[in-house]
């Protein structure tokens, strides 16, 4: 798969932040430049136990050995929301003795590269201060170790200090570097002041500075005439907010092609920095009060309306893919159509790399690869090459090579877990297309959601299959009843429990019915056992032509008869019986046998609210529901069983 003469490995937490997209950038760009090959790894969270399987995304980090990469940047930044700089520190070395830099945090032993923030950051405060002549300045910090959140911090305090403003302790908020955690951290403080009495806040990052700007505005708090908004990052959003945001742009892109170089100069053996600073600078717009203008003077485009449109269209595609794939499908279908859903997103190459076995995998640190895995479906524009399963499967150890000799080329690509909960079924080498970064990432989690569905829905449809033959079997293997030529007692609790197994395992809910003939011990008594036995006859034909032929239907002894049907609800059931009252009236009407056919059902429902898929209690509640109904109607009704 590589071309490039080095190959880079980019680990990073998730693909769909804006911070990933410019740090990719920054890297390929310099990949590019020098004949080098870049691979993107998002291994999620280090110690995130917040979501309960996002341990999975850190599978693919087992490819992270020489026989992929040859060199490797970390996005550490990120890591240190959650994981301390110890175990952090631990888990890059790890992969040694392959070269590392760490981008985002300053770690012992590792080459690092982070972004001066000092002159940038220190710089929009004072501009609050001096050109603004804010005093009162909050600051949305953030809980956790995360190095560049202490660094701004302490920034903020000096900058506030130069200027002579006490620093009010009571004015730092904290949140968690997300959108959500500042809108709380904002509304425990009003419920604790009982207002807002700042008159300006600066964020450690624009996620934050997008929550405080939404809940100013719910408030009725003019931004910036009653209150100034900052930032920390300049993602592209801050340009198309009302108001425009305030901000620092950290040049990511720079970072990335700075870390790409240190690792080039230490694959040549070349001396490298122990830390790199990359400067930042501020960019003044309105949330502050300013137009839009940078540092240097330049302006601004403030909002880019096509761009808007087509990621508007992009999202609502991958909405329609979703919408068209809500049924069940099987592993082979979704394999003949995997690529096309693919190349529709115009992602020129991809190749997805399955398990040979589902992997069910509790929270790991290094995630054990098979020693087998197949080549699920692979394709790739420039080369006009597509496979999809129609050719002899390609199998292949990841423990050695991540694709299959010849498989992809191009020189970057991404690599991505594919799970589902706990079960891990492989992964994904893609290249990125024209669409934004954020409809890929949804794609992945899709098409392994899609996978997920898949596998279930095969190893039921199997099952059913077997069913299906163990159907066609009954008569060799005494399952019929041989007055009825329904199923018997035996056939009823073999066939009908592996439907209810069937049905649980697909969700499914339904009915158990239990009935029996109206006075066949009276026709027995008044016109001897064979018009009784012709009685159950005719009841059986009438049950096997009310229900469905997938139905299960069986006579369980005597004239009692036993219905299995999924997705058989009340209101169709009242039709059924509709139906074979009509069928009873009509042959009483016209057999002249001198009694009256008729029969009683009682019932229950299976379904997953309920969880009660075993027949036994089934046919308990259902035998118990036809007696309440006969000791009604007894009450109520003469027997009719003979003609008088």
């Amino acid at each position: 798969m590589a071309e490039g003469k080095y190959r880079i490995g980019l680990v990073v937490d998730y693909i769909s932040s804006e911070y990933v997209q410019k740090l990719y950038n920054g890297v390929l760009s310099y990949c590019q430049k020098n004949h080098m090959t870049v691979l993107v790894f998002p291994i999620g969270q280090l110690c995130n136990k917040e979501f309960s399987t996002d341990y999975q995304y850190l599978s693919v980090a087992a490819h992270l050995t020489a026989a992929n990469i040859d060199g490797l940047i970390f996005a550490s930044g990120a890591e240190l929301e959650k994981a301390s700089t110890d175990y952090l520190t631990s888990y890059i070395n790890s992969f040694r003795p392959l070269p590392v830099v760490s981008v985002g945090a300053v770690l012992p032993g590792i080459p690092s590269l982070i972004s001066d923030c000092c002159m940038g950051f220190g710089n929009l405060i004072s501009h609050l201060i001096e050109k603004h002549h804010f005093k009162r300045i909050a600051l949305m910090g953030v809980t956790g170790n995360s190095e560049e959140g202490a660094e701004r911090t302490e920034i903020y305090r000096r900058t506030l200090k130069d200027h002579d403003i006490p620093v009010d302790d009571s004015l730092l908020l904290y949140g968690l570097f997300t959108y959500q955690s500042a809108l709380q951290a904002l509304t425990i403080y009003e419920k604790q002041h009982e207002c807002i009495d700042f008159d300006a806040i600066v964020a450690l990052n624009d996620d934050m500075a997008y929550a405080c700007i939404d809940f100013l505005k719910q408030r009725n708090i003019r931004i910036p005439e009653d209150i100034a908004v900052t930032g920390y990052d300049d993602l592209e959003r801050s340009l198309y907010i009302n108001p425009s945001l305030s901000t620092i742009n950290q040049n990511i892109e720079g970072q990335g092609y700075a870390a790409a170089d240190i690792i080039f100069h230490s694959l040549k053996k070349d001396s490298v920095p122990v830390c790199t600073r990359v400067p930042s600078r501020p960019v003044y717009r309105r949330s502050c009060g300013c137009s839009c203008i940078s540092t240097d003077g330049r302006k601004q485009t403030e909002y880019n309306a096509t761009e808007w449109c087509q990621k508007r269209q992009q999202f609502i595609k991958v909405v329609q893919l979703f919408s068209n794939v809500q049924s069940n499908m099987t592993i082979e279908t979704l394999r003949h159509r995997i690529n096309s859903d693919l190349m529709g997103f115009d992602i020129p190459a991809a190749a997805v790399c399955l398990f040979q076995n589902p992997i069910a995998a509790d929270p790991f640190e290094f995630f054990p690869l098979p020693e087998k895995a197949f080549l699920f479906s692979a394709f790739d524009t420039a080369r006009e090459f597509q496979t999809c399963g129609d050719e002899h499967t390609l199998y292949f150890n990841p423990q050695k090579q991540m694709l299959p000799d010849g498989i992809l080329s191009g020189n970057e690509m991404f690599v991505v877990s594919l799970f589902c909960n706990t079960v891990n079924y492989g992964y994904i080498v893609f290249r990125l297309g024209s669409y934004d970064i954020t409809v890929y990432a949804m794609i992945c989690k899709m098409f392994s959601s899609m996978l997920a569905s898949a596998f279930n829905f095969t190893k039921v449809e199997s099952e059913r299959k077997k069913l299906e033959k163990d159907y066609e079997l009954v008569n060799h293997i005494s399952l019929t009843d041989e007055m009825t030529q329904l199923l018997n007692r035996r056939g009823i609790m073999l066939l009908g429990q592996k439907t209810l197994e069937i049905a649980s395992a697909m969700s499914q809910s339904g009915m158990v019915l239990f009935g029996d003939i109206d006075g066949l011990k009276k026709i027995n008594d008044t016109f001897g056992h064979s018009s009784g036995d012709y009685a159950i006859k005719m009841e059986a034909d009438f049950l096997r032509n009310s229900f469905r032929s997938t139905d299960i239907i069986g006579r369980l002894g005597g004239d009692e008869f036993v219905i299995i049907a999924t997705e058989l609800n009340e209101k169709k059931f009242h039709f059924i019986q509709q139906k074979l009252n009509e069928a009873c009236s009509k042959w009483n009407q016209s057999a002249n046998a001198g009694f009256v056919l008729s029969i009683s059902l009682g019932y229950t429902f299976f379904s997953p609210e309920k969880k009660q898929y075993v027949l036994k209690y089934l046919l308990e509640e259902a035998d118990a529901s036809l007696y309440k109904k006969k000791k009604n109607r007894k009450n109520i009704l003469p027997d009719i069983s003979v003609k008088l």
